[in-house]
């Protein structure tokens, strides 16, 4: 048998099993609920209307990519919610494949291309999300894939494909579009604008469906939920809750801002999503100083060794406020220790690692340059939003790169030093 199907094998039995068994032993997955999250009822109503609406209104506020894979993953199997999530967990499975290809074309070292994609099969965080209805599994397989074929982009075809997943990562989770642009300009300073523009144009390609259908409906090229998102990491109590609760705890203090400043706007999308950015950019034009603190503490709390928000999202917990900023959390919900340790050791250990890594691979930067584009990315759309593990993790499969390069470094200082000692006589 070939040796690289072997080892094809070897990485498709440790991604599927791991996350076949979690998805066994915690089905169904315990923060779902049919009548709340929009994914579901998103591909619901494609299903039954042949549109992207919820409960037949349609909408303009969610990227469509995750909602249309799910809907044709229901189609495919019967609505069986089990065999919907083994099939995300293949989706995973392709994503190791691209993750080992990648980590080759980097370091040219077929060790650290295993050790990479390993870590990726066995980080619990993402085995996590794999047996989660959630978009994190589908969009850091298709960030990969656009990555791997953005390096190989030598030539007009991966160029092509490049740009092809880009379009499907941007349409996955819009918050990746400052890594196209980047890359488009990084590729005409190396490549020369032909490249760039074919990079440019197979994007704007795929994307041109939803941002024509957007601006039909109500007059917006791209997701309406910017707004709206940008008001609660930048409003008078955001930096209470970060980073120990979700801001999705906000939400009756959002609908009530809008209720009282702009009641007009209720229900139009655009208008709503323009009222909430002009809000924001408010407060933090009349908060400079908590904001400059706030996005600096974001930035931190994004790479930080524990699960954010430090309390998950419960249906029991809410939040009250009153007009003179006193606020209280009722009911908040708390992590099993066994859980936070499950994150946080993993995930340390990598981070170290990753740094050490981009470290020794320091002079070899214009090769990773991709993976600094990400990296810089996420890490500035999130720190001016809010921080989340959720929003990050699709991305660590850069610190996966960088941890088994230095991986393998110390592994070949170790077998140096053991060298002599085996071979004396």
């Amino acid at each position: 048998m070939n040796q690289k199907i072997k080892l094809y094998l070897v990485l498709f039995f440790a991604c599927f099993s791991v996350r076949f068994i979690s998805l066994t032993f915690n089905f169904p997955p315990a923060d779902f609920d049919p009548n709340v999250s929009y994914h579901w009822l998103l591909s619901g109503d494609l299903l039954r209307y042949g549109t992207l609406s919820i409960q037949g209104i349609k909408t303009a506020a969610f990227e469509p990519l995750y909602p249309s894979w799910l809907a044709a993953a229901r189609w495919l199997t019967g609505n069986d919610l089990y065999a919907v999530l083994v099939l995300q967990i293949l989706v995973a499975v392709i994503g190791c494949f691209y993750f080992y290809e990648l980590s080759f074309l980097l370091s040219k070292n077929r060790r650290v291309s295993f050790i990479a994609s390993l870590i990726y099969c066995l980080y619990p965080y993402l085995i996590y999300q794999t047996t989660a209805l959630k978009e994190v599994t589908l969009f850091t397989t298709l960030l990969i894939a656009a990555a791997y074929y953005y390096v190989k982009a030598s030539d007009v075809k991966n160029t092509v494909f490049s740009g092809f997943f880009f379009g499907l990562t941007i349409l996955t989770r819009s918050a990746s579009l400052p890594i196209l642009i980047l890359g488009f300009c990084a590729l005409i300073v190396k490549k020369g604008y032909r490249q760039g523009l074919v990079l440019l144009g197979s994007s704007l390609l795929i994307l041109s469906p939803m941002t024509l259908r957007n601006h039909h409906l109500n007059g917006s090229w791209f997701p309406t939920r910017s707004g709206g998102n940008l008001f609660d990491g930048n409003s008078e109590y955001s930096d209470k809750l970060i980073p120990a609760f979700s801001m999705d705890l906000l939400a009756p203090y959002v609908d009530q801002t809008l209720k009282k400043e702009d009641p007009q706007a209720i229900g139009n999308q655009k208008e709503m999503n323009r009222f909430f950015k002009r809000k924001a950019i408010e407060f933090m034009a009349a908060h400079p100083v908590r904001t400059v603190k706030l996005k600096l503490l974001n930035l931190v709390y994004f790479f930080y060794p524990r699960i954010v928000p430090f309390h998950p999202m419960d249906a029991n917990t809410k939040f009250l406020w009153d007009e003179n900023g006193n606020y209280r959390i009722i009911n908040p919900a708390h992590r099993s220790l066994a859980k936070e340790l499950a994150y946080s050791i993993p995930y340390t250990f990598i981070l170290i690692t990753a740094a050490m890594g981009i470290y020794l691979r320091r002079k070899l930067y214009r090769e990773d340059l991709i993976l600094y584009f990400i990296l810089f990315s996420f890490a500035a759309i999130y720190s001016l939003y809010f921080p989340s593990t959720q929003y990050r993790c699709p991305m660590d499969f850069v610190f996966m790169f960088f941890s088994a390069f230095a991986i393998d470094y110390g592994l070949n200082r170790f077998e140096a030093s053991r060298w002599p000692a085996e071979h004396s006589v």
